[in-house]
């Protein structure tokens, strides 16, 4: 049987795994969706299809059974504040499918420092759990359409609702690899597709200061001179996850396409962008 045509699970909620949904309808027979953590359903009409399908096979748990490849994607958010829960399944994932060599591929985005330990914890799980092919993928900072969360979204909020005084709750200094949505689903159906063995990676993309992709996002609007911007640093610095690059994946989308697209989203969304011109730019750190 063509591995085409063989059945996809997708575990997870949010832009990333809606995506995901999207991009493997248009390439394989068999395309499952099961949201264990009940957040709002999109209006898609394909996800909407593959969620009613589901439905009808007892909320997914039977289907795992059968499923040549599984994607469970989860974003930090939900890992710290259901995270018991989201290793259960987690569990349960590997109990149903430990006599297959199923391609199981696990996406997490937007991960802190406290983050970190439960995306090391996940890690010893599929170590444990060895048979198949496990990769678990840290995929960043994740901007671009439909993305509600995450720096970017939250520093395009801030212009819309707060000017001329702007306060942004992240260190201005800070580092983080941002990397448009388009580019982190692709690097997952990609490495489910290659199916190496057991491991966890990071996905390199655009590695910026939380102040430069402010900067960035100012001359897009088109803007010399913008409203008073103070940054506060937070409970603590991200931590980059320790683990290696996927050396083999380059994203497509540059960071200022990659922006571009995302302002005239969220403008069509929210409407226009109207700041002030008439104030110096200051950042105070």
């Amino acid at each position: 049987m063509n591995w085409m045509m063989k059945p996809v699970l997708i575990i997870g909620n949010g832009p990333v795994s809606d995506l995901l949904v999207e991009k493997l309808i248009e390439k394989y027979a068999y395309i499952y969706f099961w949201d264990p953590f009940e957040n709002e359903i999109p209006q898609y009409e394909e996800i909407k299809a593959v969620r009613k399908k589901l439905e009808e096979i007892d909320g997914g748990e039977m289907f795992l059974r059968s499923p040549t490849s599984i994607f469970y994607i989860v974003s930090n958010g939900i890992l710290k504040e259901k995270n018991e829960y989201a290793l259960n399944i987690l569990n349960r994932v590997f109990e149903e499918t430990s006599d297959r060599r199923t391609r199981f591929v696990m996406g997490t985005y937007f991960n802190d420092y406290r983050g970190e330990e439960i995306v090391k914890e996940i890690y010893k799980l599929m170590e444990k759990n060895g048979r198949g092919y496990k990769t678990l993928i840290d995929l960043g900072e994740i901007y671009g359409e439909r993305v509600k969360e995450g720096i970017v979204f939250k520093i395009l909020c801030k212009f819309k609702e707060e000017c001329p005084n702007i306060t942004l709750p992240i260190s201005p200094r800070e580092k983080r690899s941002y990397i448009h949505i388009e580019d982190a689903v692709d690097a997952l159906i990609k490495t489910a597709e290659k199916a190496e063995g057991i491991g966890i990676y990071s996905v390199k993309g655009s590695i910026v200061e939380n102040r430069r992709i402010v900067n960035r996002i100012i001359r897009l609007l088109g803007i010399e001179a913008v409203c008073n911007i103070k940054f506060t640093k937070g409970e603590k610095e991200k931590k980059n996850l320790k683990a290696n690059y996927l050396s083999w994946f380059k994203p497509r989308i540059k960071l200022r396409e990659g922006l571009e697209r995302t302002v005239g989203w969220f403008e069509s969304e929210y409407g226009p962008i109207l700041v002030c011109p008439n104030h110096h730019l200051k950042f105070d750190d």
